[in-house]
């Protein structure tokens, strides 16, 4: 073998497939060549005596005559983006075989990874665990699962740790293989990502027993049998989120998830809930499932007062400005990056006479509801706490939420009264305009009702219009503000009240064109509309666009005014075709079309002869045509 089989190209050559391994590619290709499988050892031996870093997938990008890049580009050890290899990611990554059919047959190895679990060309199963032999047949709801999960996925929803535990779970749950059971699993994920059940689930207003009672229901409902291991596996996933909320509101610190992999919750997910005297334990926790021994982490920390799942480490600190605090982390994250600031520069803690919201506005004090917020007093919360409150509105008594920072800092006042958020009896359309709120269209069941809506509301509306049964569309605050009611109600008042443009106007009347007009008539319009309709011109024979008010009030034709141009009426080329033909065939950025003859701008004109000169049009007309040129033989001999 001689270093000229190095670049001989192989006679057959086969495409890579989509997320194919190098060792998957070059199997096919030493089948589909005859070629015997110890081939790339030889190969790879005799380019390294040429080039001695050389490797088989370079003597093969050779072979074949295309790049292989891809084919070497493995996927990330780490899911969520981080540099360093997660084990957790890495026990995720199933061996995947890509779809028998669309490979035509042939047995097509993947990278791992955790898309496509079905293909949706040929309706077959092709997610983890499947093999080229073992792709069976899905049905719609497997299709549509596909769906649903690309769109978590797109959306960062998607907890695909929560996945894979979920389908392990209903596989103990219902005796199937993951194919059978897929469509279910997306569902139960996709229920935890939703925004009302993570607020229910991490509600800490119910006690764990109730929640994870709820969740049992919820489950059984969703799939319509019994799951047991599969609640299980969710009430797991989820133990480290409870645990990290628990630990922001015993006021260690605010809330940060401890590890990539667990479930995330929003930043502010405190700020969710009213405050709470009673914190629950971990122990709780696991008892709703009977399990001391979750995890290597809880097992090693069991007693009934630990704030999170690691030990927590106390170190005092002091500040810029010298102020001593605690500052709390757990054994894995020691490092600058997760320090606690300093409460008291950042006003996190309350100090009594100093930064409560009682000692810095007494006023907004008074406002703090008295029953909504349990025992809460205005010495209990800082003066610029993000934690969200119930308020009394000063002006109207009624109660609506806000956070202290907001309404000390920014003096920000009552959000019902400002519209920003819709009390039912207070501010919403049914209360404030009765009248206006029973002409909403009934038969929208998308729509939103009369009180999800207040009289600021700017989105366009389908109303009905009670006397006639008119449809109509407008804002609610344009009816409010009585800018637009029920325009075939309102045609049919102008057609009998002696106001209508035929009556008042009948001349002008006398130049509508109602086949131009979309067959409006001008007996249904007064003079002060403000409607744009077509005219016919009765001096230039022509139609032209106006307001019905402009018209009214004396405006003409604006073709036959020299305001907008009309081709083939008073465009430079039909008024001047002679000098129209001088134009210069490309340096201008209009064409004559384009451009009237009183346009004082310049424009570049090209004579006869040749003469290429730079002139406006009122120029050109005076001097005739170019002005190199004779008179006798210009454009436009005088």
């Amino acid at each position: 073998m001689t270093p000229d089989y190095l670049t001989r190209r192989f006679p057959f050559t086969v495409r890579p497939a989509h997320r194919e391994t190098l060792d998957s590619y070059t199997a096919r290709v030493l089948e589909a060549n005859g070629e015997p499988a110890t081939l790339p050892q030889q190969l790879a031996k005799l380019a390294r005596t040429v080039t001695p870093h050389a490797t088989w997938a370079d003597v093969l990008a050779v072979k074949v005559g295309r790049p292989l890049d891809r084919l070497l580009i493995t996927p990330a050890a780490n899911l969520h983006g981080g540099v360093e290899e997660c084990l957790p990611c890495r026990a995720l990554l199933p061996e995947r075989w890509a779809c028998v059919l669309c490979s035509h047959g042939e047995r097509v190895q993947q990278h791992p990874h955790l898309d496509d679990f079905v293909c949706e060309s040929h309706r077959r199963w092709t997610g983890p665990g499947s093999t080229p032999e073992d792709q069976p047949e899905v049905g719609v709801s497997a299709l549509q699962a596909q769906r649903t999960l690309v769109s978590l996925r797109r959306d960062g929803r998607a907890d695909m740790q929560l996945l894979v535990d979920v389908m392990a779970g209903l596989r103990r749950d219902t005796g199937e293989a993951d194919y059978a059971n897929f469509s279910v699993a997306v569902e139960v994920i996709a229920w935890v990502a939703r925004e009302d059940i993570v607020r229910r689930l991490f509600d800490p207003a119910y006690a764990y027993a109730s929640t994870f009672a709820w969740t049992q229901e919820s489950l059984h409902d969703l799939s319509a049998r019994e799951l047991p291991t599969t609640v299980v596996a969710v009430w797991r996933h989820l133990h480290p989120a409870f645990v990290a909320l628990q630990a922001a509101f015993r006021g260690y610190r605010s809330y940060r998830a401890g590890h990539p992999h667990d479930f995330s919750l929003p930043a502010d997910v405190t700020a969710w809930y009213p405050r709470t005297d009673r914190v629950q334990t971990a122990m709780e926790y696991l008892a709703c499932i009977g399990d001391k021994n979750l995890s290597r982490v809880a097992q090693s920390h069991l007693h009934d007062d630990a704030p999170t799942v690691n030990r927590p480490v106390l170190t005092t600190k002091h500040c810029a400005r010298g102020h001593a605090y605690l500052d709390v982390t757990t054994a894995v994250e020691r490092d600058d990056r997760h320090a606690t600031p300093c409460p008291r520069c950042t006003r996190a803690h309350v100090r009594v006479g100093e930064n409560d919201l009682a000692t810095v506005a007494p006023h907004l004090a008074a406002e703090l509801h008295e029953t909504l917020n349990g025992s809460l007093k205005a010495t209990d919360v800082a003066a610029a706490s993000s934690a969200t409150v119930w308020w009394t509105c000063r002006a109207k008594g009624h109660p609506f939420r806000g956070t202290p920072a907001n309404r000390t800092l920014n003096d920000a006042g009552c959000a019902v009264c400002l519209n920003r958020v819709i009390l039912v009896g207070v501010n919403d359309l049914a209360t404030t305009n009765p009248r206006i709120a029973r002409e909403l269209h009934p038969s929208r069941a998308s729509a939103k009702r009369a009180t999800q809506l207040h009289a600021g509301d700017t989105k366009k509306r389908l109303w009905l219009c009670s006397p006639r049964g008119h449809e109509f569309t407008a804002s609610v605050q344009e009816r409010v503000r009585g800018k637009v009611t029920c325009p075939d109600c309102k045609k049919e008042r102008n057609r009998t009240s002696g106001r209508n443009l035929l009556d008042t106007h009948p001349g002008i009347a006398a130049e509508w064109l109602p086949e131009l007009n979309e067959g409006r008539e001008p007996a249904d319009y007064t003079k002060g509309s403000k409607l744009d309709v077509i005219w016919w011109c009765q001096d230039g024979l022509h139609p032209f666009p106006m307001r019905i008010q402009t018209r009214t009030e004396g405006g003409d034709c604006p073709f036959c005014a020299g305001r907008l141009i009309l081709v083939g009426f008073n465009d430079f080329a039909t008024t001047h075709p002679a000098l129209a033909a001088e134009w210069h065939p490309w340096k201008n950025r209009k064409y004559p079309t384009e451009v009237m003859s009183g346009s004082n701008d310049k424009h570049h004109f090209r004579c006869r002869a040749g003469h290429e000169t730079h002139q406006s049009i009122p120029n050109r007309r005076e001097s005739g045509g170019c002005t190199r040129c004779d008179h006798s033989v210009r454009a436009e001999v005088r």
